[in-house]
């Protein structure tokens, strides 16, 4: 999946993590914060399809009930204001949920869904192709 600016794209696991998680990396979300984002090699496997669409619903719609302004910058480096003129960040909006968005303008929440869309289908194929096998 591409999205955009990779320091954006870290203000939004920052933001999750300081504003969700209560500072604790992966406390509520561990697909999203520890295999979406740390595993870079094997990222989210096909079994935890669910779980990771699960805490996708649940960030997009807390993040839609926080103002820009609650967004983080870098959890790690305790900088907690968004510099202006970022790339991939929608200033004109009215809650997190819309706030950061991908090089072709689509929110990184539709970027994700459509992304699980796609995982789900081709798991789906798999096993169907893998029963005809048997």
């Amino acid at each position: 999946m591409e999205f955009g600016y990779s320091e954006t794209l870290y203000s939004w696991f920052s933001t999750i993590c300081y504003k969700l998680e209560d500072g604790k990396w992966g406390s509520r979300f561990p697909i999203v914060m520890n295999h979406l984002y740390f595993d870079e090699e094997a990222g989210v496997n096909y079994e935890q399809i669910e779980k990771f669409r699960e805490e996708i619903i649940t960030i997009k719609n807390e993040f839609s009930k926080l103002a820009p302004a609650d967004a983080v910058w870098s959890f790690e480096d305790n900088i907690l204001e968004i510099p202006k003129n970022m790339p991939n960040i929608n200033y004109n909006t009215d809650n997190l949920q819309n706030f950061y968005i991908s090089n072709s303008g689509q929110t990184i929440f539709e970027r994700l869904e459509y992304t699980i869309e796609g995982m789900a289908f081709y798991k789906s194929n798999c096993s169907i192709e893998a029963e005809k096998d048997i």
